[in-house]
Order: C-alpha cells, then structure tokens, then sequence
C-alpha cells in the first residue's frame, strides 16, 4: 500500500481509510448476499456502516480536527442513529 500511496501522492492515512471503507463495503455485501437474512447479519451489516460513517467523518470530514462540540454533535448523530435502525430492524417484531 506504500507503494500505490507514493506513486499517487496519496496520504498514508487516507489510503488505509479508504482501504478500510472498501474492506466494509466488501464484507457488508458479502454479508448480506447469503439469502440469510437474520437479525445477526442485520447487526453485522449495520455496525460496519456504523464504522464507515465514523471513518469518513473522521477522516474525510476533517470532524477529528474541529471543536470538541461539532465531534460530539456528529457522534451523536451517528449513535442515535445506529441505535435507532438497530431497534427498528431488529427488536421490534416482523
């Protein structure tokens, strides 16, 4: 990964997140292609979103440099609304 950064002037932190983001993404999709749809799988696909949508605040958003109040704001958001598609997918009967 060294290599491909270098090559393309590409930040070492950027170039893992992204790798990172397209990890989930992979995962997620392979996850959710098995034709089992059960609450765990839900759960699994749900909190590797979870973790994209902090990786692309943080990383891309810049979120991880400004003020304590606007990454408390988006962290936030981001629990309120996993918590919320978890308990509406999951907990609640189909």
């Amino acid at each position: 990964m060294n290599f491909v950064a270098r090559q393309w002037g590409i930040d070492r932190a950027i170039a893992v997140t992204w790798f990172a983001l397209v990890l989930c993404t992979v995962v997620s999709w392979t996850e959710s292609t098995t034709g089992q749809l059960g609450k765990s799988i839900v759960l699994v696909v749900l909190s590797l979103t979870a973790a994209k949508v902090v990786m692309i605040m943080a990383s891309y958003m810049e979120i991880a440099w400004a003020p304590r109040w606007l990454q408390a704001l988006c962290g936030g958001w981001a629990a309120v609304v996993f918590i919320g598609l978890s308990v509406i997918l999951c907990a609640l009967p189909s």
